[in-house]
């Protein structure tokens, strides 16, 4: 009976390390299949328009679909926040000269409106990162052509818990990532946390906007940031509650030097 038992058992552990060895062989074909078809798709997408996707396009976009972004920038603006004026002028609005803010620069990617912000929202709400190479493009020249000085570390705007479970993402640490790795610069996203949950911005006026965020921001590993210059970048800036808040906190904890980009600038 002992024999008979020892023989199953090595039967039995034949059998098993051959069909394991045969699972691994077809999950090796499974992998290798899913590696050319992966292959196949990369190349028929490859230099496809992002909106159209006619294919052979320099760029991201089509000559046709590229006319939608074509009035973007904006001709006039104040040079610390953003405004947009209809003049083509740049110089300080009235807010920024009775309450200057307290960063040192100030840039956007271009203007929110039209195509611009349908792309942006895809990205920012759905979770669609194809157009993150377009949007990290108009970061970097923004970037350059304001003279921004070259920073030490990239913060980006952080999110709650609750809202970064909620959305799966932070779209502004996704775009600080790829910026870092143009300029080759550093992101600490743990240097600055969001500690609270509040409305969202985009639903509340100035002052709401204001008392919302009051206290939202907390300052963590702070000897990373004593005597720094920070970059604190975000998607979309429309009264500036959230940098000047986040400024304050980052000034209480010894940053040497703060500029703000953005990828997009509200119409407000």
């Amino acid at each position: 009976m002992l024999k008979e038992t020892k023989e199953v058992n090595n039967h039995l552990k034949l059998f098993i390390k051959k069909d394991f060895i045969e699972f691994l062989t077809q999950l090796t074909s499974v992998s290798k299949l899913y590696l050319r078809q992966l292959n196949f798709w990369a190349k028929f997408f490859q230099n496809r328009c992002l909106l159209c996707g006619i294919p052979n396009v320099e760029g991201y976009f089509c000559l046709s679909c590229a006319r939608e972004f074509s009035n973007l920038e904006a001709r006039g603006y104040c040079a610390l926040c953003g405004k947009v004026y209809y003049l083509p002028s740049v110089h300080l609005c009235l807010d920024c000269q009775i309450t200057p803010p307290s960063w040192h620069n100030f840039g956007f990617g271009c203007v929110l409106k039209g195509k611009f912000q349908q792309i942006l929202y895809e990205f920012k709400f759905k979770g669609d990162f194809s157009y993150l190479g377009y949007f990290t493009d108009l970061l970097e020249r923004t970037f350059w052509e304001q003279k921004f000085v070259y920073p030490d570390l990239i913060l980006p705007v952080p999110m709650s818990r609750t809202e970064l479970r909620k959305r799966g993402f932070n779209q502004s640490l996704e775009l600080a990532k790829s910026l870092a790795k143009r300029l080759g610069t550093k992101v600490k996203h743990n240097c600055l946390v969001k500690r609270k949950d509040t409305k969202p911005q985009r639903i509340l006026n100035k002052k709401e906007r204001q008392r919302n965020l009051k206290g939202a921001f907390e300052a963590k590993q702070k000897s990373l940031l004593t005597g720094q210059k920070v970059l604190v970048l975000d998607d979309i800036f429309t009264t500036g509650s959230t940098c000047r808040e986040i400024t304050k906190v980052l000034l209480q904890h010894g940053v040497r030097h703060i500029e703000v980009l953005v990828l997009a600038r509200a119409i407000s």
